[in-house]
């Protein structure tokens, strides 16, 4: 089973202050704990699952249940006329595509990953070039951009995409940061 979660603005009116969402987000953003133990931890592996549990810990106070998504491509609904970007590589997901006859381009950040896959799919655009996603419209992403701070750079990568959504464990931060840099 394929658990995602499609950030979505709350619709519902939230008795918070607009200081609490601000102080989340600037957490969210700048978080930086001290080094544990001197494990050299990239400070996004630490900062995103707090953002995610103080996050967490808000909606659970005023009764808010992020909706679940309703397939694993993030609820984007697919047709034969578009051109799907994908950020990491997915092979179940890449299957699943492969069966609607849209166009897919994957961007891997891993050379070795690249390679392993173009082998095993090679009918599919496989790269690790982002400037591949200029022509898609639709683009799907791990949340990992999160943790190796990419997310902004493939936005600008994907100028056409007019679906943007970012799926996996690490995307159940607060959304309004994302939001505004046009995570759909």
């Amino acid at each position: 089973m394929t658990m995602t979660m499609t950030m979505i603005p709350i619709p519902i009116p939230i008795p918070i202050s607009q200081a609490l969402i601000s102080q989340l987000e600037a957490i969210a953003i700048d978080f930086a704990p001290a080094p544990i133990a001197g494990l050299h931890v990239p400070r996004a592996a630490e900062s995103v699952p707090c953002a995610n549990a103080l996050t967490d810990s808000v909606w659970r106070r005023v009764g808010f249940i992020p909706p679940v998504a309703g397939n694993s491509l993030g609820d984007i609904a697919l047709s034969g006329s578009d051109h799907l970007g994908m950020i990491g590589f997915f092979p179940p997901l890449v299957r699943q595509v492969q069966g609607l006859d849209c166009r897919l381009t994957v961007v891997e950040l891993d050379e070795t990953m690249v390679l392993r896959q173009r082998q095993r799919f090679p009918g599919v655009d496989i790269s690790l070039d982002r400037k591949r996603l200029a022509q898609c419209n639709v683009v799907l992403g791990t949340s990992t951009m999160l943790l190796n701070d990419t997310l902004d750079a493939m936005l600008a990568a994907a100028p056409q995409a007019t679906h943007f959504a970012v799926i996996g464990p690490s995307a159940g931060l607060w959304p309004d940061p994302l939001f505004d840099r046009g995570v759909t």
